[in-house]
């Protein structure tokens, strides 16, 4: 058997998507073929370079996208980029000899062997009547759920797109693309969470339902025990504002997995990056005055790749 991911990102996101096909790389024994659709293919080839020694990388596709007669809605201030929005296109970039894919989110990562698990799905996928399959998200906020249902629309639940397998022939046959980008243009006031919005209104009610092993939510809240303890946890999940190579992030205990899998990469020290630099500084001292440092999993390794990441250009 094999595994086919696509990712879509861009060179802000190069660092991430590298340590996110690594992780993949590591855990799984099978032929694994990655295609990604990015704005600027060419930032990415040193770290393809690095992944041509993996055996069991068998291709890596880059795909340059190209769509710039679109309006893409509510990136002002985000954490993401029109990059998330690349999804809508995927039958335009994508060979079609390709039947089925996994597509995942830059900041995910597998921490197990995935290969039965995905096998499974992604034939309950095919022999379905259904054309992806994905978790519903798992709201803390009973309130903000119901308010982004009411606002788009929706009467049954709302997903996370963070981790979507796709059949791809029944996605061309169902012109999936055409209805997307109807309700791209049709309803861009309302998208709230960008192309996952668009996504949720056009496949409402007619997905399969993934449990949260295939896509794990990690946030700052969880104990780091209670996911090692859970064998059914494969993927993990930096979805929203908590991202473990930010200096807010770094500190916590679930930013670990990320930056093993960063060092796993051929790299020194650990992945850090600043939208403020000056913030980034009042949270280094902030936690090195409280002593929260000397309690996180690798004081001084964090403490040295911080500062070296002052010298470094911002992303």
């Amino acid at each position: 058997m094999s595994i086919n991911l696509l990712y879509c990102f861009d060179e802000n996101y190069n660092d991430q998507g590298y340590t996110s096909i690594n992780s993949f790389l590591e855990n799984n024994k099978c032929d694994i073929f990655v295609y990604i659709i990015h704005s600027n293919p060419e930032s990415f080839k040193k770290f393809e370079e690095k992944l041509t020694n993996k055996k069991n990388l068998k291709d890596i596709n880059l795909i340059e996208f190209n769509e710039y007669d679109y309006f893409f809605p509510n990136l002002d201030d985000a954490h993401v980029s029109e990059a998330t929005y690349y999804r809508l296109f995927i039958d335009k970039y994508l060979p079609e000899s390709i039947n089925s894919i996994l597509y995942v989110d830059a900041d995910v990562l597998c921490i197990k062997n995935y290969e039965n698990e995905y096998k499974k799905l992604m034939l309950h996928l095919i022999e379905s009547e259904k054309i992806i399959a994905v978790r519903n998200n798992p709201f803390v906020d009973v309130r903000e759920k119901k308010l982004l249902m009411q606002k788009l629309n929706l009467n049954h639940e709302y997903f996370n797109a963070g981790v979507m397998f796709v059949d791809l022939k029944k996605w061309r046959e169902n012109k999936i693309r055409v209805k997307l980008l109807n309700i791209l243009e049709s309803e861009k006031e309302k998208i709230k969470f960008w192309d996952q919005d668009i996504l949720n209104i056009v496949f409402e009610n007619n997905y399969k339902t993934l449990d949260e092993g295939s896509n794990f939510l990690v946030n700052q809240k969880i104990p780091k025990k209670a996911i090692e303890e859970n064998e059914n946890i494969l993927l993990l999940h930096y979805a929203g504002s908590f991202k473990p190579w930010t200096v807010r992030g770094i500190f916590n205990e679930n930013s670990e997995y990320y930056q093993n899998y960063y060092l796993k990469g051929g790299n020194r020290y650990y992945h850090v990056t600043h939208t403020w630099r000056f913030e980034s500084l009042f949270l280094l001292l902030k936690n090195i005055v409280n002593l929260k440092i000397f309690k996180s999993y690798k004081p001084f390794k964090i403490f040295i790749s911080i500062t070296r990441s002052f010298i470094n250009k911002p992303k």
